[in-house]
């Protein structure tokens, strides 16, 4: 086998990892497509938990479903901004959540108005199991991916170290271009372990 069809072999297994990630990411965008169009998840605010040193803290239970400030109808996240755009810290606002209505005053957080609560966007889907499969879907495209990008990292035995040695082996002689793979085999190693240290 000469080296050409060495190396089509070796990045073969990388690029359909990589088309596999782009079909699934493909798929993934087409589901949130077709939930969109055909109203399938209904959107709505969570509450998941309350901070310290705020007017909500230990008042608004966690995990609790949040439907409006001040009577503005709150669906996702960026509309608690935008409710707050004509308040000022100090002022009480009204939040009717799943747990009833809380009166809160208020804080100052850098100059802008803060309520004290952490949330999160949630989806109620009408189909059950539509947010299991969009999430399989999304991190089937993930691992693909990056499975395809980590195998043609020039590290042996990886595919991608040994599309290397194959490329090196065209100029050089086979002793030669085992020294210069295994060497930035070992380079490249080591620069990930060490990054990946700082990391843990």
């Amino acid at each position: 086998m000469n080296k050409k069809e060495q190396i089509k072999i070796y990045s073969a297994g990388a690029a359909i990892n990589i088309i596999a990630g782009l079909i699934f990411l493909l798929l993934f965008l087409f589901s949130i497509y077709i939930i969109s169009i055909f109203n399938l998840a209904t959107p709505y605010v969570k509450i998941l938990y309350t901070l310290p040193n705020t007017y909500a803290y230990n008042v608004i239970p966690n995990n609790t479903i949040l439907y409006s400030i001040n009577g503005n109808q709150i669906l996702y996240l960026n509309q608690i901004e935008n409710a707050l755009n004509n308040t000022e810290p100090g002022e009480y606002i009204l939040l009717n959540t799943s747990a009833g209505l809380f009166n809160i005053k208020l804080t100052n957080k850098d100059g802008k108005p803060f309520i004290g609560i952490v949330t999160e966007q949630e989806y109620n889907y009408k189909i059950p199991g539509t947010d299991f499969f969009e999430s399989l879907l999304f991190w089937l495209f993930v691992i693909n991916v990056g499975l395809g990008i980590g195998n043609m990292i020039p590290i042996y035995p990886l595919d991608g170290g040994k599309t290397m040695e194959s490329i090196l082996e065209i100029f050089l002689d086979k002793k030669e271009s085992k020294m210069i793979t295994t060497s930035i085999s070992i380079i490249l190693l080591v620069l990930i372990l060490y990054n990946i240290s700082f990391i843990l």
